[in-house]
């Protein structure tokens, strides 16, 4: 009986769509951050862990930025800025390609790792507030 009505919940229209979102949102991080550390090992071979590093801090940065400011806002102004900020993920990780500005590499670097855990913070939060009381979210 549990199954039945897990598999029906899990099928639902709104399950599938926020199933696929984050799918997508885990792909693109992935890939995001294995582009900017294969970039940063050819760039500056040298310190190439401690960028790693430190785009993961931006990462977080960002995780938390919106977790601090993100009760504050309307839910309209949280889609504005889930846009704004994609935009703003896209445009610098289309600046991190560019070779013609010495040290664009690692500001870009680091603005895409911070836009991108701002955009997985919106997106948590997302996953949150539809799933709250389902059987998609599991038990401890």
């Amino acid at each position: 009986m549990v199954n039945r009505l897990f598999f029906r919940e899990l099928i639902s229209k709104k399950n599938l769509i926020l199933i696929l979102s984050f799918s997508l949102l885990m792909f693109e991080s992935m890939t995001a951050l294995t582009f900017l550390d294969a970039r940063s090992a050819v760039s500056a071979s040298e310190s190439a862990v401690s960028l790693h590093y430190a785009d993961y801090l931006f990462f977080l940065a960002g995780y938390l930025l919106y977790a601090v400011l993100g009760r504050q806002l309307s839910s309209e102004s949280k889609e504005n800025i889930f846009i704004a900020f994609s935009l703003l993920f896209l445009m610098t990780i289309i600046l991190s390609q560019s070779d013609s500005i010495s040290g664009a590499f690692f500001i870009t670097s680091f603005l895409a790792t911070f836009f991108l855990g701002v955009l997985g913070s919106i997106f948590y939060s997302v996953m949150a507030v539809n799933l709250k009381g389902s059987l998609c979210t599991g038990g401890v």
